[in-house]
């Protein structure tokens, strides 16, 4: 208890093992469970490999369960996963899922995270009117929900990332 990332640092390697055995054994609450909490510690411990492994894992097994609201946390993870090591190519793909399994939920909050990972999806490869319409989408959608005001800022940050990436609006409708 005294040290908590010490001793993720020391059974690392057995929880990665955990999450595999889990998916595995077909036991989606396990998998995304552990998957979604060691993502914190690798993310903090820059293990890439190991975090873009153990969700991939987890949603595998998970998108086979069903679990829609677990599924969506775990895209959102590796969406975050994909972005934090410069790796753009798949992110639409992700995001694309994400959006859609939000979609089913019916969660103002769950849409509004996707929404947002839609255009910073699109921002990242090039697509920059998709980018601004899907930021606009999340920050319209975070403003008129009951969503924590912390995404809304999140939102806002997203489009004003777009905004400094060099395109102004106008002639991003004319390239896409």
């Amino acid at each position: 208890r005294a040290s908590p990332l010490d001793w993720f640092e020391t059974e690392r390697a057995g929880l990665v093992v955990a999450v595999d055995h889990a998916s595995r054994s077909e036991l989606p609450d396990i998998a995304g469970a552990l998957a979604l909490r060691l993502s914190v510690f690798f993310w903090h411990r820059c293990y890439a490999d190991d975090w873009e492994q153990v969700l991939q894992q987890a949603i595998s097994c998970v998108r086979a369960s069903g679990s829609d609201t677990l599924l969506a946390r775990l895209l959102d993870g590796l969406f975050k996963a994909h972005l934090h090591r410069d790796r753009y190519d798949r992110l639409p793909e992700i995001a694309a899922e994400h959006l859609s399994v939000a979609g089913r939920l019916g969660d103002p909050e769950r849409h509004v995270v996707a929404l947002r990972n839609s255009g910073m999806a699109a921002l990242h490869v090039g697509r920059v009117g998709e980018a601004f319409d899907r930021l606009e989408q999340a920050v319209t959608a975070a403003r008129g929900q009951a969503v924590p005001h912390g995404l809304l800022r999140d939102c806002l940050d997203a489009l004003g990332f777009a905004e400094a990436s060099g395109l102004p609006y106008e002639l991003a409708l004319i390239r896409n």
